[in-house]
């Protein structure tokens, strides 16, 4: 599985879509098990303000390299 995709010149939500999806279909071929967690973030930089977002991340207890993440996309 490919990286983030939104919020890079010349990538969007649709082409990360498309990458997942050829990911998937090509995994019988290669004969590999993968897990994949897909979140959907929109609420919480919707509704929560940006300056208190990742510290309320934090506080759920995710690993930091979410949180320095989040940091980075807001």
């Amino acid at each position: 599985m490919r990286g983030q995709h939104d919020f890079r010149p010349g990538y969007s939500c649709e082409s990360q879509v498309v990458t997942v999806c050829q990911d998937i279909a090509d995994l019988p071929d290669e004969r590999v098990r993968r897990v994949a967690k897909l979140i959907d973030f929109s609420k919480a930089f919707d509704f929560v303000p940006h300056d208190i977002l990742p510290s309320e991340i934090a506080a759920t207890g995710v690993d930091v390299k979410v949180v320095v993440w989040v940091q980075e996309c807001i």
